[in-house]
């Protein structure tokens, strides 16, 4: 890679002499293209630094990494606290949390219309989790008197077709039920900031821990335990000491294997658990009664206050990530923070 970088930055210097800052995501590891640039680089993470990284290459990837995330020219932000966890249990640094921001589906919000105002919204993934909406539907039949309709995401006709209107057609929809396939997944932050009531599996962490995020392959924990036996040394003030009682990871791909205990105790550190004004639910007959059950004016006030969470997360990212970056830009000028709420 060092000899790649070198030959980008030669090939693009003239070209790129009017930028500002850089802004790198994943592979974590690109971002060393940027390095002989000496301009601020934003680092954007939503996966652990050694995905995509040959074994081979980790070792030094891992110094690389930390002089360019200690360098006080660039900024590397982590989208979720368990994302948090893991770097600073590969690196030994702790990075600041920049969660993602739906800041385009927050202009639609939840106000349920025609037909799809009786149904509700079952967000899964059809080709890994195929049969909860089958299940759901099966206990809807027995208990014709609990629900009007369940319908899938992909068989909402707007969405399936890609028009324009899908988002303001699912803000129309009573609610929406997730079952997560990750720990984190835009959708999710869509529709949140569209105030629709949402519903989760209480026990969402049996199957969310499904990527490469939560893989034990890419956190190399050989590679962290030798560095953090160095924790005692008085030189390395600088090293995070670890504080929770298991690795940052529980499952591999696919969920071939999974340590329950492990996988509770992370969840919490996601948006699943973290986001206020959500609904969960232990069972399947539950979920049914909850819906049901469902209160207008106390889920209206309850959409109000996700919106009002939405909004002040954007604020408080924006706000606090410009500040922290556009003093790193210092005397480039040309960086306006304008642009970066864009990002």
């Amino acid at each position: 890679m060092g000899k790649l970088s070198r030959e980008f930055h030669h090939l693009f210097q003239s070209r790129l002499r009017t930028v500002s800052a850089f802004l790198c995501t994943i592979p974590s590891y690109w971002c060393l293209l940027y390095k002989h640039f000496r301009k601020p680089i934003l680092g954007v993470m939503d996966q652990p630094i050694f995905l995509f990284v040959p074994p081979a290459l980790r070792p030094q990837w891992l110094l690389q990494f930390r002089e360019l995330a200690q360098d006080s020219r660039n900024l590397f932000v982590c989208h979720t606290a368990f994302l948090q966890e893991q770097v600073a249990w590969q690196t030994g640094l702790r990075l600041p949390v920049a969660r993602y921001l739906a800041v385009k589906t927050d202009r639609w919000r939840w106000r349920p219309g025609g037909e799809a105002a009786r149904a509700a919204l079952v967000v899964t993934q059809p080709t890994t989790r195929p049969y909860f909406l089958p299940l759901l539907r099966r206990f809807q039949e027995a208990n014709p008197g609990l629900f009007s309709e369940l319908v899938g995401l992909e068989e909402v006709p707007s969405w399936r077709e890609g028009r324009s209107d899908r988002y303001k057609r699912l803000a129309e929809h009573r609610a929406a039920i997730i079952f997560p396939y990750d720990v984190h997944f835009v959708k999710l932050l869509e529709l949140y900031s569209m105030g629709i009531p949402i519903f989760l599996p209480s026990d969402f962490y049996m199957w969310a821990f499904t990527w490469t995020i939560s893989d034990s392959s890419v956190m190399e924990d050989d590679l962290a335990a030798s560095f953090r036996a160095k924790e005692g040394d008085p030189e390395r003030t600088d090293w995070e000491p670890w504080r929770h009682p298991y690795p940052p990871h529980c499952a591999t791909v696919g969920l071939r294997h999974l340590h329950p205990k492990r996988c509770a105790y992370w969840a919490s550190f996601s948006d699943l658990a973290r986001l206020p004004h959500m609904e969960y639910f232990d069972s399947l007959p539950d979920l049914l009664m909850k819906l049901r059950d469902v209160d207008d004016e106390e889920t209206s006030t309850t959409t109000t206050s996700t919106t009002s969470t939405t909004t002040t997360s954007i604020k408080t990212t924006t706000t606090t990530t410009t500040r922290s970056f556009s003093g790193a830009a210092g005397p480039c000028g040309a960086f306006r923070p304008g642009q970066l709420e864009r990002w």
